[in-house]
């Protein structure tokens, strides 16, 4: 109905190709000054989200990276805020990587918005199914020299039984493995990074590894 009542909105279907190469096609269609994602089966907190905060990127047109909070809703209806941290800028790549090693920045993309320029020659990687979000972003936030902790809006995440996500097998598990390994080289690569910060992403590495489910 949306796409037929408004020429901004394209509905792009393609085979089933993972994760990956779906959200490739996407970036490769963009045409407006921002980007965010959306799982189809998620939904804004609030209809005001995506409006708050853009007013926040339109009044500082400087800022290449924008995150808002989000709420985990699980099956049970129970439900889990993460992120209301903000707000504040962060002005250094090494400051937002250190931040992803403390979880502080997710490895979601859902609750995040990009200025499409920085995204310019970034690509999900197509061949993994798990963790291609944290991946991407390792890149992006490398190029980032100024983001804005938002504490506007909230996006709702719905854990589902059965989901992509969800499911485990040792092939997700040394994906994930090897992407927290891709974090620990590129904050060891930069001198702002802290020593602390290395420390905390090293430790925060191996307790997923003892305590996944890699047998």
């Amino acid at each position: 109905a949306c796409a037929k009542n408004d020429p901004r909105v394209r509905i792009v279907t393609i085979s089933n190709s993972g994760p990956g190469h779906a959200r490739n096609v996407g970036l490769g269609m963009v045409r407006g000054k921002y980007v965010t994602f959306v799982d189809a089966d998620d939904e804004y907190a609030t209809l005001t989200t995506l409006e708050e905060n853009m007013q926040i990127l339109m009044s500082d047109p400087e800022i290449e990276f924008l995150q808002f909070p989000f709420v985990h809703q699980f099956t049970d209806c129970t439900s889990k805020g993460c992120n209301f941290i903000g707000p504040f800028y962060v002005n250094s790549p090494g400051k937002l990587l250190a931040m992803m090693g403390q979880a502080q920045i997710e490895g979601y993309l859902w609750n995040k918005i990009f200025k499409a320029d920085i995204l310019r020659g970034v690509s999900f990687p197509e061949n993994i199914i798990l963790t291609e979000d944290m991946w991407f972003l390792i890149d992006v936030l490398q190029r980032c020299q100024k983001a804005y902790i938002s504490d506007k809006g909230c996006y709702v995440y719905y854990h589902r039984e059965g989901s992509l996500v969800n499911a485990k097998s040792r092939e997700k598990e040394m994906q994930v493995m090897e992407t927290y390994a891709k974090l620990n080289r590129v904050m060891a690569s930069l001198e702002d990074v802290s020593l602390q910060s290395r420390v905390i992403m090293f430790f925060r590495s191996i307790s997923h590894i003892i305590f996944s489910n890699v047998y």
